[in-house]
């Protein structure tokens, strides 16, 4: 991951076109990783938010062969989620209120 992040940094500073990540995390923080620290302390950051454990699923990574009611697994951990944007991809994606807000609701479980 902190090469990842790394990487991204380096991307970010290199160019004047618009660029951005949005990246998800797990909230670990009983300690709190060195790449989860440096991705928050990062100076492209542009927003930052928190899903709650409980209130999001993610698909399980063997869902082409586990039963269909096996498909979605609760989080048992908080997803920290950051914008990290230089100046033109804030300028042209930055994370609004309602786009923030979008992502939130979309990343929620619904039922069918």
């Amino acid at each position: 991951m902190d090469a990842c992040f790394t990487h991204f940094e380096r991307l970010l500073s290199l160019t004047q076109e618009p660029l951005s990540f949005v990246v998800f995390i797990p909230e670990w923080r009983n300690p709190t990783p060195a790449p989860l620290a440096k991705l928050e302390a990062s100076h492209f950051k542009r927003q930052q938010v928190v899903i709650p454990s409980l209130e999001h699923f993610y698909r399980n990574g063997f869902q082409h062969i586990c039963k269909k009611t096996d498909l979605n697994v609760k989080s048992a951990h908080g997803t920290v989620v950051v914008w990290l944007q230089n100046d033109a991809g804030y300028a042209l994606w930055g994370p609004t209120p309602e786009r923030v807000e979008a992502l939130i609701q979309a990343y929620r479980f619904k039922q069918d």
